[in-house]
Parts: C-alpha cells; structure tokens; sequence
C-alpha cells in the first residue's frame, strides 16, 4: 500500500 499502484487503489476501493 505505501507504493502507488493498481493493487493499492484497488485495496482503497475495496475499503472505501
């Protein structure tokens, strides 16, 4: 999550 990326905006999605 601490590197920008489609898996740690995917994760943000998920989360939101």
């Amino acid at each position: 999550m601490d590197v920008p990326g489609p898996v740690s905006r995917r994760a943000a999605a998920a989360a939101a």
